[in-house]
């Protein structure tokens, strides 16, 4: 993946294009982990991210640890996992979604996210053609 932050680290992309990372594990973007880790993704474009190995999940973000990261005016598209979370896995993490756009992510659970003792929030966002064998969005 692009990056990996832990305890105090942060992560932020603006008016980025974040394009064709893969990922053999977990968060073919980020992964994220710990409870002062933060994120942002805001007024960018990210495509066709996979993470590809068996069983992995986050085809963007991986949060995991009591994480936090914040979605705003971004569009999502082609992003995959080959098991949860085509574009966010959120482990005892928080996730929130505002005014972005996903489309045409794929997972076999949750295509835009997956959450296991964890939250997200989603408020003014467009989701159409996301595929998942299970849960469909999310």
């Amino acid at each position: 993946g692009v990056a990996y932050v832990s305890n105090d680290g942060s992560f932020e992309a603006v008016g980025a294009t974040i394009s064709d990372n893969t990922a053999s594990s977990n968060g073919a973007v980020v992964y994220m982990s710990g409870e002062s880790a933060s994120g942002t993704i805001a007024h960018s474009f990210v495509t066709r991210n996979q993470a590809s190995g068996t069983g992995t999940d986050a085809g963007v973000g991986y949060l995991a640890d009591s994480a936090s990261f914040m979605v705003a005016n971004s569009t999502f598209r082609d992003n995959e996992a080959v098991n949860e979370g085509g574009c966010f896995f959120v482990d005892s993490s928080f996730l929130f979604l505002a005014d972005s756009k996903f489309y045409d992510n794929y997972a076999s659970k949750g295509a835009v996210f997956s959450a296991e003792a964890g939250s997200a929030s989603v408020s003014g966002c467009d989701l159409d053609g996301n595929s998942a064998v299970e849960g469909g969005a999310f």
